[in-house]
């Protein structure tokens, strides 16, 4: 898409606002900061990606990623997150600098989402890749497993059947365990100490 927005917070708690409070105390005239939700926007050129974070509508901070265009945007008030067409994730403070250089994801992103300190991805080359961002210098990768049982496992009954409905959206539950979420309604967890996907959601239940 030309253009991706995503709310990181709006709360008083929010970093992001905190900061650009700061700095606007910190103004010799004196302006009050703006009160109001926390946005991320990332607006693509033909090959780069522009982002802009602002508050209340006041732009807090912008960045360029001049080698690609971005396709999915996710965070919360401890980490705001940028995926690219290239592979890559840039990570970014509340302050809006890069937490540190680029990863190379195993594949280009088909879903993400942020929960707290927490950001999940499920890449082309069907991995789900769980990350804890929460606190800086100690960010670390808790999860990595395969979401091609769910696509081709026991959905898969024949050649003549049906094509498996396609996955809509994965998310982190309040236990920290990730959600796939599939078109005709079923939603798996993955159970950790089992290693295997749970489904928790069907027509019956």
């Amino acid at each position: 898409p030309t253009t991706l927005h995503c709310q990181l917070d709006g709360g008083e708690a929010d970093p992001f606002a905190a900061a650009a409070a700061a700095a606007a105390a910190a103004a010799p005239d004196g302006t009050q900061p703006p009160t109001g939700p926390t946005m991320l926007e990332a607006r693509n050129g033909e090959r780069h990606a522009d982002l802009v974070c602002s508050t209340a509508g006041v732009v807090r901070w912008t960045d360029r990623c001049g080698e690609s265009r971005a396709t999915h945007i996710a965070g919360s008030t401890k980490f705001a997150a940028v995926f690219y067409e290239n592979g890559t994730l840039q990570l970014y403070t509340p302050a809006g600098r890069r937490a540190m250089p680029p990863l190379v994801l195993p594949g280009r992103p088909a879903f993400v989402s942020a929960a707290d300190g927490r950001l999940i991805a499920v890449t082309g080359d069907c991995s789900l890749v769980v990350w804890e961002l929460g606190t800086p210098g100690e960010e670390r990768e808790v999860m990595r497993e395969s979401v091609a049982p769910l696509l081709t496992g026991p959905r898969a009954a024949g050649p003549n059947a049906p094509p498996a409905p396609p996955m809509i959206g994965v998310r982190l539950a309040k236990c920290g365990s990730p959600i796939a979420q599939f078109a005709d309604g079923h939603a798996y967890v993955f159970h950790s100490r089992l290693r295997s996907w749970a489904r928790v959601a069907d027509h019956s239940f």
